[in-house]
C-alpha cells in the first residue's frame, strides 16, 4: 500500500482553515464565480457581506481562463456581490470558474510557507522508493544512475527463472527487434521483459507488446530510444516467474556519497547480463507547485510549520504587531516539532559497503541463473 499523501491545494486549504480565515469560515474550500465576471469584477451571489469587507484581501482564481493569478480586492460592492482586483485579471473569468479569498497571506506566500516546511521536514519524512530501470550490461562496472538518490540503501538483482530467450540482433526499429537466427511463436512472450546488454541501444528496456514468427520481431509497447541494430544483445524473460528472490549486492561504490551521479562494481556480473537492478534508494520529498502536486510529508506536521513561516514573514513587516506574529510563529514552531518527535518515521537500514561480495566469491556474479557460464 502506498503511503497517504496530501496536494498543495488541500495543504493550503488546511493551513486557511487553521488561520480561521473569513472565507474558510463561510465556504469548506472554494467558491465559484456566478453572473458575467470580467477582467476587473468577480461576481460571486454568495457573497453577502457589507461594502468593503474582502477589501485588501487576495483573490485567488483557482481554474478557468484566469486560473492561478492571484490579486488584491480593491473594492467589495455588497449591493452587486460585486470584487473588484486591485488590476486586471490576465483573462477574463467566466461564470462557474472557482476562487478562494485569502486573508493576510496570499496563495504564493502560502505555497512558498508549505515548501519550506517540506524542506525542512526532509529528513523526518524522506521516500525511500525502489528503482529497476537500470539492466546489467555486458563488461561493464560503470553505470550512470538514472535516479536522483540522497543516498543508496540497498541494492539487489534479479533471479529470474530459466525460461528466458538470449540473442543477438540481425536488426531493428523504434517499435521492434529483429533476429533472424531465431524462431519465435506468435505471441510467445506477450507482457515480458526485454532488455539489450550490450551494442547498439545498451541499457534500454521495454515490455513486449507482440511477437511475430513470420518477420522474427520482437514489438515493444514504448518504442526504443536508440534502435537496435545488427550489434545489440538481447534478453527476453518472465518477470513474474523468479527463480528465487532477487540476490542482495553489498559490494559497489557510489559517487559523490551524498545525491550519487555514478554506481561503481568491484567486477562484472556475467551472470545477469540484460537483468535489472533494484535500488531502494532516499529520495527527499519534493516541492510543490501544481494544485495537484502531492507530499508524503505528514499534513499536519506541513500545517503547523507553515503557519510558523507565515508568521516569520510578517514579524519584519512592522512594529506594531510584530510581537504577535513572533509569539505565533514560536507557538507553531512548537507545535510542529512536538508532532514531529510523536510521529516522525525512521526510514529502512542502509547497506554497509563492501570492498567485494563475499557470497559470490569477492567480484564476482553470485550465481548462474541461466546456466550461460557453463
Amino acid at each position: 500500500m502506498a503511503e497517504p499523501t496530501r496536494t498543495l491545494q488541500q495543504l493550503r486549504r488546511d493551513i486557511c482553515g487553521e488561520l480561521r480565515m473569513p472565507f474558510f469560515l463561510l465556504f469548506d474550500n472554494y467558491s465559484t464565480m456566478t453572473g458575467t465576471p470580467t477582467t476587473t469584477a468577480l461576481y460571486d451571489s454568495k457573497l453577502t457581506q457589507p461594502d468593503d469587507y474582502w477589501n485588501g484581501d487576495s483573490i485567488y482564481v483557482i481554474d478557468g481562463n484566469a486560473g492561478g493569478n492571484v490579486r488584491r480586492v480593491a473594492d467589495f460592492k455588497a449591493a452587486t456581490d460585486e470584487a473588484n482586483p486591485e488590476f486586471a485579471f490576465s483573462a477574463t473569468p467566466t461564470s462557474g470558474d472557482k476562487y478562494e479569498i485569502h486573508s493576510r497571506w496570499n496563495a504564493f506566500e502560502i505555497r512558498r510557507a508549505i515548501n519550506s516546511a517540506i524542506r525542512e521536514g526532509y529528513d523526518a519524512f524522506a521516500e525511500y522508493p525502489i528503482d529497476e530501470s537500470l539492466i546489467v550490461k555486458e563488461d561493464t562496472l560503470e553505470y550512470p544512475l538514472t535516479i536522483t538518490a540522497r543516498q543508496v540503501l540497498k541494492l539487489w538483482v534479479e533471479n529470474p527463472a530459466s525460461a528466458s530467450v538470449q540473442g543477438l540482433a540481425s536488426g531493428g526499429a523504434a517499435t521492434y527487434l529483429e533476429d533472424l537466427d531465431a524462431v519465435f511463436a506468435d505471441d510467445a512472450y506477450n507482457a515480458w521483459k526485454i532488455s539489450i546488454y550490450a551494442g547498439t541501444g545498451a541499457g534500454q528496456i521495454r515490455v513486449v507488446s507482440d511477437t511475430v514468427a513470420s518477420t522474427h520481431r520482437i514489438l515493444v509497447s514504448v518504442n526504443w530510444t536508440v534502435s537496435p541494430d545488427g550489434t545489440s544483445k538481447y534478453l527476453v524473460w518472465n518477470p513474474t516467474q523468479q527463480l528465487s528472490e532477487w540476490t542482495r549486492l553489498n559490494a559497489a561504490r557510489f559517487y559523490p556519497p551524498d545525491f550519487p551521479t555514478t554506481m561503481y562494481l568491484p567486477g562484472s556480473l556475467d551472470a545477469f547480463v540484460g537483468l535489472r537492478f533494484r535500488i531502494q534508494y532516499e529520495k527527499g520529498p519534493a516541492e510543490l507547485s501544481g494544485e495537484a502536486d502531492t507530499t508524503v510529508v505528514d499534513p499536519s506536521y506541513i500545517m503547523y510549520r507553515a503557519i510558523a513561516f507565515l508568521h516569520s514573514f510578517r514579524a519584519g513587516d512592522n512594529r506594531f504587531d510584530r510581537a504577535t506574529h513572533l509569539q505565533e510563529e514560536e507557538r507553531y514552531i512548537k507545535k510542529a516539532q512536538t508532532y514531529l518527535a510523536e510521529r516522525g518515521h525512521r526510514g529502512p537500514s542502509q547497506t554497509f559497503w563492501q570492498e567485494s561480495d563475499t557470497r559470490g566469491g569477492g567480484a564476482g556474479p553470485v550465481n548462474d541463473p541461466m546456466g550461460w557460464r557453463g
